[in-house]
């Protein structure tokens, strides 16, 4: 997930493929571009706020079966060249 949040805020994302079940609670950096996991599950989920990254940048998104992308930790983002 970091991974993909930053390529989506650095790069021009093309389609991003997530699994439907996926959860993230996360922790933002200050400028945005990092993401720390939180232990706590209460803490804010990041996929619905990385899906909307990746329309406001003018990809599109794929939803997959849950395990799917469990090789890919959930997620995958290809990128435009």
């Amino acid at each position: 997930m970091p991974a993909a949040w930053l390529a989506a805020r650095t790069t021009r994302p093309e389609v991003q493929a997530v699994d439907e079940s996926l959860f993230y609670p996360a922790r933002l950096s200050d400028d945005g571009d990092t993401l720390t996991p939180a232990r706590d599950i209460d803490h804010p989920d990041v996929v619905d706020e990385l899906i909307e990254l990746v329309l406001v940048r003018g990809g599109w998104i794929a939803f997959t079966d849950p395990g799917a992308l469990d090789h890919h930790h959930g997620v995958a983002l290809a990128s435009r060249r």
